[in-house]
């Protein structure tokens, strides 16, 4: 069942456009009906006056003017060949001695012209105005002079505008009624689109039929297929991610478990000891594992929602590296910066995140003992910020760097406790900045280094 059109209907809209365009045409035709039947000269009512005067004039016997006749003849009401003709009244006058030879019955008794000149005028003749015509014979002899009274010609006027306005009325409705088919047929792919779309499953996200839509609907109806193609891909990515997160908290929750019944069976404290230390690192495994799937789960579903700002980047590593040389110390790590002032546009609690995360891979998977480096500053490239994080452990095979980004993959045979998390928060977080992200050789062509290129910021003016 279809509703019922709204004033915010497409259709609705479309039909009262047509409408009005109609009814505006109208009164541009009207409006230029009028001022033609009015027009001085050009107009209908001046030339069925001097369509009448020659016609009068070509009537007339020759030696009219010659008869002798006081008052001149009465002619008959002629009977008019169309509209414009009817209520002319005519007079014949001889212009050697003016005088009045024939005219029609009601025609007044003055001369509509008084100074015999041929040609339109305007004259007011007894109180009442009256639009008139005189034409004269080749000879001068005589002159016939039409006329017509301007009262006359409004009330004509009115009575065909009167006609006029009643015609494109009874007119109206039938047109109306003809618009509303066309936009309902036209439309009616439209709404057979919508009832489908509100009967369909909430999770049916295959594309939708486009074939028989209107040129102006298929684009936006592509569009949206387009769209839900790109949900379905960000669902079926939701789905594998609570798949792997499920997969990935299940090894820590069992140690945890596992732990606990042995603390509890336990009588040796050494072993009890043991088994809380076993708790411990599975417990800060797991609030580390939680930490970067909420962090991801945040970046996925939300992505940058704050405006960017102006970021000192050497500031916020400096900040990051200072939270984590403890770490680094209990590891016997060494950790060195190298920072240079570089401004970029970017978030600062997401390129904090991104810091910590390569610091945390560097220090998980660097030698106990090893080095890390920091590295901030104007990259070679002009225009562009470099921040790199470097370390001289095992690093990571050629073959394996394309891999290492992608969400949950650990290389094999690696050592650490890692969730495989770190380094695909990293990426997708440079991806949201705009950044470019390498993946190298680390400290002297050691181990693994980061590299992360993002543009600089101007200056605030």
């Amino acid at each position: 069942m279809s509703r019922v059109p709204t004033q915010n209907s497409l259709r609705w809209r479309l039909l009262l456009g047509m409408l009005i365009t109609v009814l505006i045409a109208w009164v541009i035709l009207l409006t230029w009906v009028q001022r033609d039947r009015t027009r001085e000269r050009t107009g209908e009512w001046d030339i069925s006056l001097q369509r009448a005067g020659f016609t009068a004039l070509e009537s007339l016997p020759q030696g009219l003017e010659d008869v002798a006749l006081p008052r001149g003849y009465r002619l008959a009401s002629p009977a008019p060949s169309v509209e414009n003709d009817a209520n002319l009244e005519i007079q014949v006058y001889s212009l050697a001695n003016g005088r009045l030879l024939l005219h029609s019955p009601n025609s007044p008794s003055q001369p509509f012209i008084a100074s015999y000149q041929d040609g339109f005028a305007t004259s007011m003749i007894n109180g009442e105005s009256w639009r008139t015509y005189a034409v004269s014979d080749a000879d001068g002899l005589i002159q016939v002079q039409v006329g017509k009274s301007l009262a006359a010609l409004q009330q004509e006027l009115s009575h065909r505008m009167q006609n006029a306005f009643l015609f494109l009325a009874a007119l109206f409705l039938p047109l109306a009624a003809v618009a509303w088919a066309i936009t309902y047929v036209a439309f009616t792919p439209v709404l057979r689109l919508s009832t489908l779309l509100r009967r369909r499953h909430p999770l049916d996200l295959d594309p939708l039929a486009t074939q028989d839509l209107p040129d102006e609907i298929k684009p936006l109806v592509e569009s949206f297929n387009q769209q839900l193609s790109r949900v379905e891909a960000a669902v079926e990515n939701e789905r594998r991610f609570l798949q792997d997160a499920a997969h990935e908290l299940r090894t820590p929750l069992a140690v945890l478990s596992l732990q606990a019944e042995n603390a509890l069976r336990s009588q040796d404290l050494d072993e009890i000891h043991h088994s809380v230390r076993q708790i411990n690192l599975a417990t800060q495994r797991s609030a580390r594992i939680a930490e970067q799937l909420l962090d991801m789960a945040r970046l996925e579903s939300t992505g940058l929602n704050e405006a960017a700002t102006r970021i000192d980047l050497a500031s916020v590593a400096h900040t990051v590296v200072k939270d984590y040389r403890q770490r680094v110390a209990s590891r016997s790590q060494t950790l060195t910066e190298d920072l240079q002032p570089g401004f970029v546009l970017g978030h600062l609690d997401t390129l904090g995140i991104l810091l910590r995360n390569l610091l945390d891979n560097a220090t998980r998977y660097g030698d106990i003992g090893g080095n890390i480096r920091v590295v901030c500053g104007p990259d070679p490239m002009p225009g562009y910020v470099r921040l790199a994080v470097q370390d001289d452990g095992p690093g990571v095979p050629q073959e394996y760097r394309h891999r290492i980004l992608d969400r949950f993959y650990r290389m094999p045979r690696a050592t650490g406790h890692g969730s495989g998390i770190g380094l695909s928060l990293v990426a997708r977080i440079a991806r949201l900045h705009g950044a470019d992200l390498e993946v190298g050789p680390g400290i002297e062509g050691k181990g693994l280094g980061v590299t992360l290129r993002l543009a600089a910021a101007k200056r605030n003016i």
